[in-house]
């Protein structure tokens, strides 16, 4: 989350844009876009940012509509009712949220990804393919993180050999709302 710079005015702090122009910072970086993104910022205030950005992409969602991974080309296509995957029904939020960052993300900034399949996806997206976009890897020890055989991996673990295993990560994700 951006922190009030303290030699703000105290009503700049309510607006997330002037607190952003006004802060001392020379360049802003995001990382994280769930919080910073859904709590505080819109696509709107974003546009209303005049400082250079960074933003590292962990997943699909600033090139998608609300989606975070995508098996669909929407991404890639634009998102439109007629490209609208056919199980879906109701409102189409993502073509809302989509519609949102078309219309508000007009200044490219710079783009990180950890990989280069990821990097590799903003260049093919409707939305930021013509965007600045290097590929800097997560900094892990390759040496200590390896890929090993899953039979292996199952037998020290204690995991069956012959079913699928799904691993469930969240945030508070036993509150109930």
């Amino acid at each position: 989350m951006l922190a009030p710079d303290p030699y703000l005015p105290y009503s700049a702090i309510y607006s997330p844009p002037i607190t952003c122009n006004l802060s001392i910072a020379a360049i802003l970086t995001w990382y994280i876009c769930t919080g910073l993104m859904a709590n505080m910022l819109s696509m709107k205030d974003i546009s209303r940012i005049q400082k250079p950005i960074v933003w590292t992409f962990h997943d699909m969602w600033p090139i998608c509509g609300i989606e975070h991974c995508c098996f669909h080309d929407r991404w890639k296509e634009g998102y439109r009712p007629d490209n609208r995957p056919g199980n879906e029904t109701g409102f189409d939020l993502s073509l809302w949220q989509w519609n949102q960052k078309s219309k508000h993300l007009k200044k490219p900034f710079q783009i990180t990804c950890p990989s280069s399949w990821l990097s590799n996806c903003v260049k093919q997206s409707a939305l930021m393919k013509d965007w600045p976009v290097q590929t800097i890897p997560n900094g892990l020890d390759t040496t200590f993180w390896t890929h090993a055989d899953n039979t292996h991996i199952r037998d020290t673990l204690g995991l069956p050999k012959d079913k699928q295993i799904i691993l469930f990560g969240a945030n508070q994700s036993t509150q109930v709302t």
